[in-house]
Formats: C-alpha cells, structure tokens, sequence
C-alpha cells in the first residue's frame, strides 16, 4: 500500500509522507496513533489483477467462493483482488513473497 496524501495523527502530526510504501510496523505504527484510514494510491499494480488465475478450481470450491463473495461488488478493484488471492489458494498456487 502506497499513501496518496500525507498521513497525519489526530493532532496534526504527519506520520508518513505520500508516496512511501507501507511496511507491516509502520501500519501498526499507525493503528496505536489512532489513524482509522488512509488514502492510498491506486496503481496499475493494485488494480489490475496481480494473481494470476491459473489452477483450475475443483467445482465445490467455486461454488464456496461464490457463496463467500455473493453480497460483494467483483468489479471494485480491492475485492476482484481477494476473490482472485482467494481462488489462487483454492487452486494452491503459489505466490511470491507471501508467507503463512
């Protein structure tokens, strides 16, 4: 995640300047600052699909992510992004640098 505008505590103080990539400390840095939510910077990266589809997905898996995601919008870019980390796991593809 990459902030789009300056991230400021409550009190005015800036936190992390725009354009910096987010490490996993800095967002719980942010969490204890009380910083609710951010604007982040939408990047060909985030918004085109990133994991790939490949892998075919046994039917009953398909339909188990079809019931999870049925009240969602699959064309917002954050959600057609879980859907497809979800169906790469369901088919156990790998991903680089994702650790569990």
């Amino acid at each position: 995640m990459i902030p789009a505008a300056e991230v400021s505590s409550h009190n005015g103080r800036g936190l992390i300047a725009p354009g910096q990539p987010l490490a996993e400390d800095q967002i719980q840095m942010l969490k204890a600052w009380g910083v609710q939510k951010i604007e982040i910077e939408e990047s060909e990266s985030c918004c085109g699909n990133t994991f790939p589809e490949t892998g075919e997905v046994p039917e009953p898996a398909r339909e188990a992510l079809d019931e999870l995601f049925r009240y969602t919008d699959r064309e917002h870019p954050a959600i057609r992004e879980l859907y497809a980390y979800c169906r790469l796991r369901k088919s156990g593809g790998e991903m680089a640098g994702v650790t569990e």
